[in-house]
This record gives structure tokens, sequence and C-alpha cells, in this order.
């Protein structure tokens, strides 16, 4: 079926779920671009802490992007990241972030609004240090995520990462 099938790990390294991802680039109409094998649930889930906790925490920070692709293509590059598996984070999924006790830096598709982006960044407690990249530039393609291109990171993170909370904020 032209799909790829992902192991999806805990924090623990236990197998918790299998999700396909359909290798097309235009999708029919019909078509899943993601298919859950298992009963599987997503918002209490951050893919890739199993491999990258320990080089999260070495950093001091990570990156959270959508998909478990590009959490994947930023550790190929040495950088420690998670995917949040969709656009969205639950409640959970911000309470594990929050639990890594290091820099958080959102680093959403190229398809959400900066408004979605402040929304995400604005579920964390005030005292948590958010960051976001934000494609201001038009660096990236429609719907391209910001390490599609490991050039294009390189530039949008030194240049279009944004604190989201100033510290005069806190009070």
């Amino acid at each position: 079926t032209n799909r790829i099938i992902l192991p999806l790990y805990d924090g623990l390294n236990n197998l918790v779920g299998l999700k396909g991802r359909l290798m097309t680039k235009d999708l029919k109409d019909w078509e899943q671009k993601y298919l859950y094998m298992t009963r599987f649930n997503k918002s209490k889930y951050i893919f890739g802490l199993n491999k990258m906790y320990s080089m999260i925490q070495k950093q001091g920070y990570v990156v959270v992007f959508e998909s478990e692709k590009s959490a994947m293509l930023a550790y190929e590059h040495g950088i420690g990241a998670a995917s949040i598996c969709g656009c969205k984070m639950s409640k959970c999924q911000v309470d594990i972030l929050t639990r890594l006790n290091v820099k958080i830096i959102l680093a959403l598709d190229k398809d959400r609004s900066i408004d979605e982006i402040k929304s995400e960044c604005d579920k964390f407690l005030p005292q948590v240090p958010v960051w976001y990249i934000y494609d201001k530039d038009n660096i990236l393609d429609k719907k391209e995520s910001p390490i599609d291109s490991w050039d294009k990171f390189k530039v949008l993170k030194n240049n279009n990462t944004y604190k989201f909370r100033k510290e005069n904020d806190y009070e």
C-alpha cells in the first residue's frame, strides 16, 4: 500500500503503538496520510523521547515538530527533538514536555498561522521557557516543515526563532 510503518515507543522504550504513513505526495480524497495500526492514544504521547531524551537534556532544549519524520530528520543532524504527532498539543503532551525541564522550541509546519503557533505556546505555564520558529520571511514552501531542508532550518533557527514571553511577562 506504499506505507511505511513507524513503531511508537514511550519514554521507557516500550512499544506502545504502530502507525502507518502513506508515502505519496498527492493524496486522493479518500486516502489517509496516517493510519494507526493499533489502538493508540496520541494525546498522551510524544514521539522520539525514547531515543532523544539524553540529547535533549545535554543540549538544554527540545525542538518540537508536528511529525515524526521531522523529529527523525532533526536527530540525523544531531538535534534533540520530539513530535506531537499533529498540530495541536494536548494537556498531557504539554505536561510531558514541561517535565523535561528544558527550553521548548515549537517548530510547526509552514501552514500554521502565527495565531495558531502562539495559541500552542500559551498552553505552557508562564514559568516555562517557550520559544517558537515562525517563517515570517517566507523561506519555506507551502505545508513544508521547518526541517524538511537542513539549510532552511539553520536559517530559521538562527534568524526566525522568537521568545514567546519576555521575562517581565511572568509578573
